[in-house]
């Protein structure tokens, strides 16, 4: 047998192996990322808009019930997604709050781009202050699209 064959069965029987390894590595990965935080609480509710429809909502806060600064991140894309960014900002001493848009994912209503975004920003700032976990101060970061629409003349007085 030529040396180029073997090399050949050589590589072709490790690849499967590597493959495998690969996978094995990645699955404990995901599994260390998804570790659950001492402390962490993580509680989904649904906002009321002014309208009557419900906001699917997550809450995150390493201490419930103690008035802290907020974050708020309002998502298209399934307030799941936010769970790992909630997370280390909740590490840090924030409420965080994610909220999936209207007609998205858990939430209730129809999802028009744009159309209520102002109104429920709004309608969520106002649920947010009036929470134990809230400081009740200045209006809550809003760090993606929705800060276009939640323009400070459509904050809460607080």
């Amino acid at each position: 047998m030529s040396p180029t064959k073997v090399f050949d069965l050589y590589k072709s029987a490790w690849r499967p192996l590597l493959v495998a390894w690969g996978l094995i590595l990645f699955a404990f990965g995901n599994l260390a990322w998804s570790k659950v935080i001492p402390g962490m609480s993580k509680e989904t509710v649904l906002v009321e808009m002014r309208d009557g429809i419900k906001l699917a909502t997550d809450v995150y806060t390493l201490a419930p019930g103690k008035g802290q600064p907020v974050l708020l991140m309002r998502t298209p894309y399934n307030k799941g997604s936010g769970q790992k960014t909630a997370e280390l900002y909740a590490r840090s001493g924030y409420t965080v709050v994610v909220q999936d848009c209207r007609g998205r994912y858990a939430s209730g209503g129809s999802f028009v781009p744009y159309n209520t975004e102002g109104q429920d920003g709004f309608d969520t700032l106002e649920w947010i202050t009036k929470q134990p976990w809230s400081n009740g101060g200045s209006p809550p970061l809003t760090p993606n699209r929705e800060s276009l629409f939640l323009r400070e003349s459509t904050f809460p007085a607080h």
